[in-house]
């Protein structure tokens, strides 16, 4: 759809890395774990195109539903196979890339209003219903895995407008509640407690956002209480924000602090950002692990982190460089069937669902959010004989919208709008390039030439100008996102 570009009087208005055959499966007492670091970038990422995310989404479900146990005399009936590559006998079905799929697939019908997987959503409540997270083989295990439940039951319902599940959900958040604080972070070997730490920040997670929906102070003030922990976990060394083990990396430690505990002190968040998170990675170098070990999983964390930080101190950088890390993770499914594998250097066909299905939750989150619009100059003091030039930057997080761009010209409180400003406030031409189809930079990052004047004539008198700028839905003139301004002046 085009979507016309005007000008028009505008108001300001209102871990453990384990073998691949073992994958999520718990590892025991000696997790192999490591340290990212935090100078490191992949050489094939790019953040100049940006996929689709919704055709990325349909695929990721697709996927899983080729992987779903779907024989009805299966003890397994509705659980999630781990991986393609193991399906026989030895293949893993666990609570935790059911209760994924669940999530997955509910986000899925949220966003495009297709109700395609419902039925896989009911079967994997039956393999639920038989086989709960708080029921797996461990104590740790049990804690992440009810972390996915509080998480797949605030999805379904939100979505479907059902409870009949809600005492899942119940019975996961409980469970935290009881055993979560029984994790030590001191635990022998390092990894563990590693490993604890990071579940720990998962639940904690999890159960803040689950107190919101629920409107149940008790578990908010667990939720926060155990933030605290992870808080002073990270705050004790700062390598530990580096730090892997098992599927977890650090930026669920981040992300557990910056929502839990920051969600409403912008200025306390990018404070604690720049005390604590500096050596945060925002990828791990494969060179420095093993060819089994999870990089994708730990880079999925890395990009909830980056979120976090987005949604905590409004610095739109940390979105982009969530999009950038959900992009390059998503190149990975080189065969096309909608699954990526959790190390670089595995084959296209050892794809698994859990990593699959992490980047939905973790890099592709909000996506129903405006363009980003900004304006820039290279320079805000314009004098004759420069080169005066506006950009228009558009970034937007990869849903088509309806949306026209209004942008306007403000001189000493007075607006002007096209085309009679062009005439009436220089009476010189004024080159403006507006006429293309903004949802084709629905989803990507890109800078446009707004307006450009070389040289700037002699003879104008010195004032100072502001740009206004503002996404409108289309049809509605609703405000969609902020508005933003450039002020700039003349000598």
């Amino acid at each position: 759809m085009r979507n016309s570009m005007i000008l028009v009087l505008f108001f300001a208005v209102v871990v453990l890395a384990a073998p691949g055959t073992l994958a999520t499966v718990p590892s025991g007492d000696n997790p192999v774990w490591g340290s990212g670091n935090p100078d490191y970038r992949p050489d094939t990422v790019t953040a100049d195109e940006h996929l689709d995310y919704i055709a990325e989404l349909q695929a990721i479900c697709s996927f899983l539903d080729i992987w779903q146990v779907k024989d009805t005399e299966d003890p397994e009936f509705g659980g999630m196979i781990e991986d393609e590559y193991l399906t026989g006998e030895d293949r893993i079905v666990q609570s935790d890339n059911t209760q994924e799929a669940i999530y997955v697939w509910s986000r899925y019908y949220q966003l495009t209003g297709d109700n395609t997987y419902f039925a896989n959503i009911q079967d994997a409540w039956t393999y639920l219903t038989a086989n709960p997270a708080w029921l797996e083989e461990s104590p740790y295990y049990r804690i992440w895995n009810c972390g996915w439940g509080l998480r797949c039951t605030m999805q379904y319902e939100r979505v479907y407008e059902m409870t009949d599940q809600s005492e899942y959900g119940v019975n996961s958040a409980n469970h935290i509640v009881d055993y979560a604080s029984d994790l030590s972070f001191e635990a022998n070997p390092p990894g563990v407690g590693i490993r604890n730490a990071l579940t720990v920040a998962w639940a904690a997670w999890n159960l803040s956002e689950y107190a919101r929906y629920s409107g149940d102070g008790t578990y908010a003030q667990k939720a926060a209480s155990l933030a605290e922990t992870v808080k002073t976990w990270v705050e004790s060394d700062p390598g530990n924000i580096t730090k892997t083990s098992w599927a977890l990396s650090g930026g669920v430690a981040a992300a557990c602090v910056l929502d839990v505990l920051f969600s409403e002190d912008q200025t306390g968040a990018a404070d604690w950002e720049q005390t604590h998170l500096a050596n945060l990675p925002a990828y791990y170098d494969p060179a420095e692990f093993n060819p089994s070990d999870w990089i994708h999983a730990w880079d999925s964390w890395q990009a909830l982190a980056q979120n976090a930080l987005w949604r905590t101190t409004g610095d739109f950088t940390h979105r982009r460089l969530a999009f950038e890390q959900s992009d390059f993770l998503r190149s990975f499914d080189t065969d096309g069937d909608g699954g990526i594998p959790p190390n670089p250097g595995m084959s296209a066909d050892e794809d698994h669902t859990w990593v699959s299905t992490y980047i939905v939750l973790m890099g592709f989150a909000e996506l129903e959010e405006a363009p980003a619009v900004q304006l820039t100059m290279t320079d805000t003091e314009i004098e004759a004989g420069d080169r005066m030039e506006t950009l228009l930057d558009l970034y937007g997080p990869g849903l088509d919208q309806a949306v026209d761009l209004v942008i306007l010209l403000e001189v000493a409180g007075t607006y002007y709008f096209w085309p009679n400003f062009t005439e009436d406030l220089f009476a010189i031409p004024l080159t403006v390039t507006l006429d293309f189809d903004l949802t084709e930079f629905i989803g990507s990052a890109d800078s446009l030439p707004l307006l450009v004047i070389d040289p700037w004539p002699t003879g104008v008198p010195a004032m100072e100008l502001t740009w206004w700028g503002a996404t409108l839905s289309q049809g509605t003139t609703d405000l969609v996102g902020d508005v933003v301004n450039l002020t700039w002046s003349t000598r």
